[in-house]
Order: structure tokens, then sequence, then C-alpha cells
């Protein structure tokens, strides 16, 4: 479950109640996701700018920082990536630990994206890497499995990963300064 937090990420106690900003629009029911470089990972309630939940760091001997996080709040499900290549899926009504784990190999991930796929009955995870190899992969409860390789790129790290709402269209950006799309129909 989500856990309320009386002390700031610092260790600070925070002063209650905290003042919304007149600009802000619709923040009630939103939160936002933080990687932190312990490899655990921040959620914060927009509503009352409060963290809700932290999730236990990565074990000791292989702490590698967070690089990207993905959140997928109509399939309740967020991706955390690390430095060390390794993905963590986690059902958002159940933060505690992972769904599904794996890693395809060291390589940095760089960037998360989630992708529909197969008509909205499958979902998939968009994955950018720093050894230019990025890939969308199925997410299934048994495990994942790779469902396209996005090819293009000379091994140039691959920095940020979107996904277009309609289409389903993957875009890359790199470090060779190219941006590409991928049709939907290709995944």
């Amino acid at each position: 479950g989500v856990s309320s937090f009386t002390t700031s990420p610092d260790g600070e106690a925070m002063q209650l109640p905290l003042a919304v900003d007149d600009r802000e629009v619709e923040t009630t029911d939103k939160v936002t996701f933080c990687g932190l470089a312990d490899g655990s990972f921040e959620v914060f309630d927009l509503g009352t700018k409060l963290p809700v939940f932290h999730s236990a760091s990565t074990r000791p001997s292989s702490i590698s920082g967070l690089q990207s996080i993905a959140y997928s709040p109509q399939h309740n499900l967020v991706a955390t990536g690390s430095g060390k290549g390794v993905i963590h899926i986690f059902d958002t009504r159940s933060l505690n630990s992972p769904i599904v784990s794996f890693t395809r190999n060291s390589a940095s991930i760089e960037d998360l994206a989630f992708v529909t796929l197969e008509r909205g009955t499958t979902v998939g995870l968009a994955i950018g890497t720093e050894d230019g190899l990025p890939y969308v992969a199925e997410v299934r409860p048994e495990g994942p499995s790779v469902r396209s390789e996005l090819i293009g790129t000379d091994c140039d790290a691959i920095r940020r990963i979107r996904v277009l709402s309609g289409t389903g269209d993957v875009w890359t950006a790199g470090d060779d300064g190219v941006v590409r799309r991928y049709t939907g129909s290709m995944l």
C-alpha cells in the first residue's frame, strides 16, 4: 500500500498545510514519480505536494541509480530503468515489490515509455538504451518478451523515447542527432 510521510526527502519537517498556487489547475488527483540515485523511487501527490510512497532501494551489491521512469495510469503500471540495464515494472495498486524485473544487457536504460499494442489488448514498453539498441518489450505477467527491435541507429545512445497517443507511433532521439519514427503498425 501507499503510506504517508511527514518529513521531506531530506529529513526536514514539513510545514502543513502547504499553500496552493492559484495558477495550479486540477492537481488534486495527480501524482508524479521521481527516480533516485540509490535505485529507489518516490511518489508525490501534486495536490498536497507531499510524498506518499518511497520504494525500497535496490540491494547494496547492485545499487544503480534510476535513469528513467514511466507511468501508465490507465494500466496501473510504473516502470523504472537503471544505469545497469535493470527494468522493474510495478502495479501502482501495490508498489511494495515489482511484478516483473528483467534486463537485456548491462547498458543503461536512458528512457522508457508505455505503448499500447494489438488494438489496445496488450501493453508494451518502449525502451531507449545507452548502447543504441532500442526495443519494445511486451509486458506480460509471466515475463517480458522482445516485441520489436527499433533498428536504424549505429550504436549511438538513444536518450529519449516517446509514444504518440492515438497512433502508437514510437519516436526516438539519440546521440547521432537524428529523430526517428517507428509506426505503431510495425510494433
